[in-house]
């Protein structure tokens, strides 16, 4: 009988898993950390474009509003809500305040309704 010191294949298959379920395990919680982190980036950077542009608009003499609102191929509804002004009175400047997702049909009464919640 010929034994020898190399593991089975048995045993290296078993061991193989074991290693591939503790990285996707450490894979996972390693993404689930960037994840939150890259929201909380992008909330925080939002907030402060908002107060920039708050204190813009406080300093605009005139201000113009216009929405748009689609459809993706999904069906799944989306309004958005951009503010024109001009920035040293010749400055034609243009941002957006907020863009979302909208439920209920293209009519005016949705339309206002979703105009009101972003201002």
């Amino acid at each position: 009988m010929i034994t020898s010191s190399q593991p089975s294949v048995q045993d290296s298959l078993k061991e193989s898993n074991q290693r591939q379920a503790y990285s996707r395990q450490f894979v996972h919680k390693s993404f689930g950390f960037y994840i939150l982190l890259i929201k909380f980036k992008i909330a925080a950077a939002f907030a402060e474009e908002q107060s920039k542009i708050k204190n813009i608009l406080s300093k605009s003499d005139y201000v113009a509003i216009t929405t748009d609102m689609w459809t993706s191929k999904a069906i799944t509804s989306f309004t958005g809500l951009t503010c024109h002004f001009l920035i040293e009175d010749k400055i034609l400047t243009s941002k957006v305040l907020d863009m979302a997702r909208c439920y209920g049909i293209h009519m005016a009464e949705n339309i206002a309704s979703e105009i009101r919640k972003i201002l």
